[in-house]
């Protein structure tokens, strides 16, 4: 199931990669922690590990409209990746 959804979502993350507004989820190659990035950036630095990755490369979990809901489910994934 979960792999379905990433591959939907990595799907839609293609055709929504040229839009500048909106932003995504996305989780480091390096160490894993999860992250929010606006829909237009190429790279983001991890603000665990501090690496700089390609955000073409990473595994986009989900794309969302606006700040607050990414934040809010940012959140809500680490703590069940947590448990």
């Amino acid at each position: 199931m979960l792999a379905i959804g990433m591959f939907n979502c990595i799907r839609r993350f293609r055709s929504v990669r040229r839009l500048k507004d909106g932003f995504l989820i996305v989780r480091c190659p390096y160490c894993g922690n999860l992250s929010i990035a606006r829909a237009g950036s190429r790279t983001r630095s991890c603000s665990f590990c501090g690496k700089r990755f390609s955000i073409s490369s990473v595994n986009v979990l989900r794309y969302v409209a606006n700040a607050r809901e990414a934040s809010e489910l940012t959140r809500r994934l680490k703590k069940r990746l947590r448990v």
